[in-house]
């Protein structure tokens, strides 16, 4: 391990600091908490700039610290440590890292190599915990990339991240991309553009997942405008039974994945 610098002040410039990025005020870096996600981070290879820990998880989580490649790693008071976290058990460890960006280009290499040749554009999600679990599914149903529309929640944010369990570091994610734009990207990638719909009249087991697709997936609340259906190719029904009215956007997001990633596997 690294020499430890030891902060006791809250008022410390680099807590200052760490508390803006949490708060999404420095919008080119990202807060990691957590264990878990602190070893994906490393596991995955972004770039760490600054560790915080506490006196006791020092030596518990020495191993993980020392295979960090970072730029300091500052162990704090117990009072200085909970100045910045964002949850209550933040298992004693908080990184910082720069922000992974992902460009359109990117997002073609990553989609010509992938397992399922599908992206998902998720459009106006507003609950970053329902955006995480989506890019979390997306990584384990083999999705090449997503985009992530204006008005969506950060998938960066420290309730994103923690939600997508580290796929965020691997999948390539573009973010702040207009409606117009992803139709547009789809376009020249020749990729097929379909949604879930209660009005569709095609099973999405029916649908055939093997070719070039972009899914879209709209706002929690409010789904996709009529203008914006009007725009998309194909839609697809989740059948269900008739007393439930809908599923959890993650949830309907997962069972049309894997279904792609079955047919894809078995084509």
């Amino acid at each position: 391990m690294d020499e430890v610098r030891k902060i006791t002040s809250r008022d410390n410039d680099r807590l200052k600091e760490a508390r803006r990025v949490r708060d999404g005020k420095d919008l080119g870096k990202i807060f990691i908490e957590g264990v878990r996600l602190a070893k994906e981070a490393v596991r995955s290879g972004i770039a760490i700039g600054d560790i915080f820990i506490t006196g006791e998880s020092k030596s518990r989580l020495g191993e993980l610290i020392s295979s960090a490649k970072c730029d300091a790693v500052y162990e704090l008071s117990d009072q200085a440590f909970r100045s910045i976290c964002d949850t209550v058990n933040s298992q004693g460890i908080i990184a910082i890292a720069q922000r992974p960006v992902a460009t359109y280009e990117a997002l073609e290499r990553s989609l010509a190599s992938s397992m399922v040749p599908l992206i998902v554009l998720l459009h106006g999600i507003s609950n970053p915990s329902n955006l995480g679990a989506v890019i979390r599914t997306a990584e384990a149903a083999g999705v090449g990339g997503l985009i992530a529309s204006i008005g969506s929640s950060d998938a960066f944010s420290p309730k994103g991240l923690r939600a997508a369990m580290g796929s965020s570091f691997r999948l390539p994610i573009v973010s702040g991309s207009s409606f117009e734009d992803a139709m547009a990207f789809a376009k020249s990638n020749g990729l097929r553009v379909v949604a879930a719909d209660i009005r569709a009249k095609v099973s999405y087991t029916e649908f055939d997942w093997r070719r070039p697709t972009m899914l879209v997936v709209g706002s929690e609340a409010h789904g996709l405008t009529v203008v914006e259906t009007e725009r998309i190719a194909d839609l697809v029904l989740i059948p269900m039974e008739p007393n439930v009215e809908s599923l959890n956007l993650a949830v309907a997001c997962g069972v049309v994945l894997f279904e792609a990633r079955r047919q894809q596997l078995h084509r």
